[in-house]
């Protein structure tokens, strides 16, 4: 975010994942930035209306293809942590 100059101050940032790893630590990273910062799961309800609420939208769930572009609101910038086998291949 650094790199592309993206200022979070204010920005809505919804997190899926919440891992120890990457979606918690990244949770923090992102509200010492004063991001409002929220943390989905596979199993949180209404996921597709909270991701669409997103300017930044981060994808760090173990599923590949878990978030579609219906679930993303326009403009949000997207960061896809997730590294995932499909059919073989690595995505």
């Amino acid at each position: 975010l650094d790199h592309y100059q993206i200022d979070l101050t204010g920005k809505n940032a919804v997190i899926v994942g919440r891992s120890n790893i990457v979606g918690k630590p990244l949770a923090a990273l992102m509200l010492e930035r004063n991001a409002s910062v929220s943390i989905l799961h596979s199993r949180s309800r209404n996921l597709a209306d909270l991701t669409k609420q997103a300017d930044i939208l981060v994808c760090a769930v173990g599923k590949a293809k878990m978030i579609k572009a219906d679930m993303v609101k326009e403009g949000a910038v997207v960061i896809d942590v997730g590294i995932n086998r499909v059919d073989g291949h690595l995505v």
